[in-house]
């Protein structure tokens, strides 16, 4: 199965680069060296016709394209620039955003805490009453066994 996909993969890659080369790829029949042949004939050819362009065409694309490389090598400083400066990111922007949340959540906490003292001290009053009711009533019923039935 593994060699069927490694397979599969260098025959899409080589496919991509016969039609991206020019090659007539119609002979689907062609043994995979023939294809390759044809594909290095191909770029043999790319490569030949690369070398006997013109110099001064060469040169021609260079100085139209001066300009732009220019601005682009200005922007780039710029960029640089900017982000030496710590400028050019989010900075603390995200930290920010996160110290407001962490406020209004510490808020809500600080309020969730009062509410839990308040029920906590009411919970301990009457616990205390509680217990003083049921001392009184104790001392009530410990009176009515020691007084003499009449």
């Amino acid at each position: 199965m593994a060699e069927q996909a490694a397979a599969l993969a260098w025959a899409l890659r080589l496919r991509a680069l016969a039609s991206h080369l020019g090659v007539e790829s119609n002979e689907q029949d062609l043994p995979i060296q023939s294809r390759i042949a044809q594909i290095e004939q191909s770029i043999t050819q790319v490569l030949l016709a690369q070398e006997q362009e013109d110099l001064d065409a060469q040169m021609a694309i260079v100085l139209d394209s001066e300009e732009g490389m220019r601005s682009f090598l200005e922007t780039m400083e710029a960029c640089r620039a900017l982000d030496d400066q710590g400028i050019a990111g989010a900075g603390d922007l995200t930290c920010i955003s996160c110290e407001s949340e962490q406020a209004t959540q510490r808020e809500h906490l600080q309020a969730l805490e009062g509410r839990v003292y308040t029920f906590l001290e009411q919970y301990g009053n009457y616990v205390d009453q509680l217990s003083r009711i049921f001392i009184a009533l104790d001392a009530a019923v410990r009176q009515l066994e020691a007084a003499p039935a009449s």
